[in-house]
């Protein structure tokens, strides 16, 4: 339907890194050279996005890793105080240590374009049996076909109810 959706991995990053990873979002190639052909590129593309409604989000996975300076990069690449509508939104993930960390000065910017926050609270142990019968089932298989009775309690309490820890046990 148009979306653009830009995915920034766990990995530090530099301007021109992030620039590029942009770009090759929007499927552009790395051969443009130059900043400022690069920087025209992207203000252009978000522009033609902006004039079709197509939205465009860039889903920032584990922000604190990215570091400052790229994220602060982000803001300033993404931003419409020019008033020209190249804005893209900005999904920001993290641990919940990220609250603290967009309160550096360099991320002031960013912090007041945040919309909406939200926290995603560990499993309960009911969340937990429904979330493994779920993977089970997506998988092709039956979960009580392959688990004995009491299973998804243990996974709960070896992983807290964390997701991303389920999958691990």
């Amino acid at each position: 339907n148009g979306r653009v959706v830009i995915w920034i991995g766990r990995m530090r990053l530099d301007s021109d890194e992030l620039m590029a990873l942009l770009l090759a979002g929007f499927g552009v190639s790395s051969r443009i050279k130059g900043t400022v052909r690069k920087f025209v590129t992207l203000k252009r593309l978000l522009l033609e996005r902006a004039a079709t409604v197509a939205p465009v989000a860039i889903v920032v996975e584990d922000a604190q890793r990215i570091g400052v300076d790229a994220l602060a990069e982000l803001e300033a690449l993404t931003a419409t105080d020019a008033g020209d509508g190249t804005s893209a939104n900005i999904i920001l993930m993290g641990q919940t240590s990220l609250n603290e960390f967009l309160l550096e000065p360099d991320l002031a910017r960013l912090k007041q374009r945040v919309r909406l926050r939200q926290n995603i609270e560990p499993l309960t142990a009911t969340e937990v049996q429904g979330y493994l019968k779920h993977c089970i089932r997506e998988a092709g298989g039956n979960y009580d076909l392959i688990f004995a009775e009491g299973v998804a309690d243990l996974v709960y309490q070896c992983s807290g109810g964390i997701p991303r820890v389920i999958n691990n046990v």
